[in-house]
């Protein structure tokens, strides 16, 4: 099995530092020790960036520099320790041994971060961090050939067995994309559990191959699951509870804030494609998202032909959406023409759009109203006067009723 082990430059590093500090002296041993744990430190950081960051490798570079000069200030802060030599200064040539000692290594350890700090901002370590980059780049390639042909229970035994936390993220990452129901429940629910799988997406995942294998656990996990998870990588899981425990996923969608809704796959679920669903959410929601006032609210409910109940409040709201400059608003809006009963509101609405595609889905859910045959009487004429021809359309077959 490929490691992926750190990189064979520390000693390059190291050796490249001490010709900045050596100087005319010979460094101490708590210099080298000093030194050893800012390497030490610089080689995590570079290995978590490499990682964890887009493909632009020269921001990732000064990044991490950047990063790691700010821990290393943290760490060996050289103002407070040259002000705590000018503090000292005193005592050097009266104190005793012990304090002389102590006075030289605090002047040691601000050596080694000035010295530190310039040598990165050099272009000698940009250059050695694109060598260690393009280094892991390599070891990371070769790790993710030998492990993609891999079955899911394979990698599951490398991963079981695994310590290295760079190693354990590519095994989790090919884990996502084999068929998890061959493993079987107890290594599921083991790997659910672990401390060392945090991504949102295995772990749905997990829970989907649990659900499909009819773990008497998996319902109730999935449900936790749900509520817990902050990330938009839920949608199956939802989708998987719509079918087993409906009612759970109304009263859910019912229950959450707005903003979390609009961020979550529960609108991607399936679940706006249940009618009945879809009403019951929008009776106990839309005053939620009307006084949200929100275009990214608005964006991601867009509902259709919604035939339900509106109190006057609502039609307001819904008559000021309709004049709004923002698509989505109007849209929005739209959606609930058919439930509205004042002429007055349809009227108003409609002559404020102007764009075709948003006239004619106002006069569809005008069309489909049945709180007023006066809206729909309009509808009907409104369709048949239009200089559009798929306005015109829209009209045929229906016979305005008599008032």
């Amino acid at each position: 099995m490929c490691s992926l082990g750190g990189c064979d430059t520390g000693e390059v590093e190291i050796g490249r530092v001490d010709q900045g500090v050596i100087m005319d002296k010979q460094p101490s041993t708590r210099m080298y020790l000093i030194l050893t744990v800012i390497i030490f430190l610089l080689n995590n950081l570079m290995l978590f960036h490499f990682f964890r960051s887009a493909p632009d490798y020269s921001i990732i570079a000064r990044n991490g520099a950047g990063l790691a000069i700010g821990q290393i200030k943290t760490s060996v802060d050289d103002t407070r320790i040259l002000s705590k030599v000018k503090n000292t200064d005193g005592l050097y040539d009266r104190g005793s041994g012990s304090q002389k000692s102590e006075i030289e290594n605090i002047k040691a350890s601000a050596e080694v971060s000035s010295a530190v700090k310039q040598y990165m901002d050099s272009d000698e370590f940009f250059e050695l961090f694109d060598v260690f980059r393009v280094q892991q780049q390599e070891k990371r390639r070769q790790y993710q050939e030998q492990i993609a042909p891999l079955s899911a229970i394979e990698l599951v035994d490398i991963f079981t067995l695994s310590t290295d936390p760079q190693e354990q993220a590519l095994l989790i990452e090919a884990l996502g994309q084999k068929d998890l129901t061959e493993i079987d429940i107890s290594r599921l629910r083991d790997l659910y559990n672990s401390s060392d799988i945090k991504d949102d997406g295995v772990k749905s995942k997990l829970i989907i191959a649990m659900l499909d294998k009819k773990d008497e656990f998996a319902l109730s996990l999935a449900k936790d699951f749900v509520q817990q998870s902050q990330r938009n990588t839920s949608g199956q899981v939802w989708g998987r509870l719509l079918d087993l425990d409906r009612d759970f996923v109304i009263k859910s969608a019912i229950e959450m804030s707005v903003d979390q809704i609009s961020q979550s796959d529960l609108l991607w679920s399936g679940f706006f494609q249940d009618t009945e669903a879809k009403v019951e959410f929008y009776n106990g929601q839309l005053d939620n998202i009307l006084a949200a006032a929100d275009e990214r609210v608005f964006k991601s409910f867009q509902p259709f032909l919604i035939e339900m109940e509106l109190s006057r409040l609502q039609q307001n709201s819904l008559a000021e959406l309709l004049q709004s400059d923002v698509i989505s608003e109007r849209r929005f809006a739209i959606g609930f023409v058919m439930n509205i009963d004042d002429i007055n509101i349809v009227k108003q609405g409609y002559r404020a759009l102007t764009s075709v595609d948003d006239r004619q889905r106002f006069l569809i859910g005008a069309l489909s109203n049945t709180k007023s045959q006066e809206i729909l009487a309009w509808a009907i004429d409104t369709t048949e006067s239009s200089d559009v021809e798929r306005i015109r359309q829209l009209g045929e077959g229906w016979q305005a009723p008599s008032l």
